[in-house]
């Protein structure tokens, strides 16, 4: 599964990855502005978005590929609540909060990718 995870805390982001999506295909990008870019670029099946990022936040990530039609699953991924509440507003489909990424992988497997 091709995946872009939008986080700007990339050692987190690398080391969850390394251990809970190894065996997809992970491309991360630490901001709005990078997301955007990458998805104006290329194809993901999911997006994995967190909240609060340095350079506006994830519902912005949300809106951007919804406007263009993006067809992608997106999982809100921020630490707290009200982050995650926001998210699924935006269209995200379901949540794995940081403090349990260690379930992304029943979470993906919910949502039937």
């Amino acid at each position: 599964m091709r995946i872009l995870f939008v986080e700007d805390h990339l050692e987190f982001a690398r080391t969850v990855t390394g251990q809970f999506l190894a065996e997809h295909e992970v491309t991360l990008a630490a901001g709005v502005a990078e997301a955007r870019a990458l998805l104006a670029a290329e194809a993901y099946d999911v997006l994995l978005v967190d909240h609060d990022l340095p350079d506006g936040s994830g519902p912005e990530v949300l809106a951007y590929a919804r406007e263009r039609g993006i067809p992608s699953v997106a999982i809100a991924v921020s630490s707290h609540e009200a982050g995650n509440e926001a998210l699924e507003r935006a269209g995200a489909l379901a949540r794995c909060p940081k403090g349990r990424f260690h379930e992304i992988g029943v979470v993906l497997a919910s949502i039937g990718r």
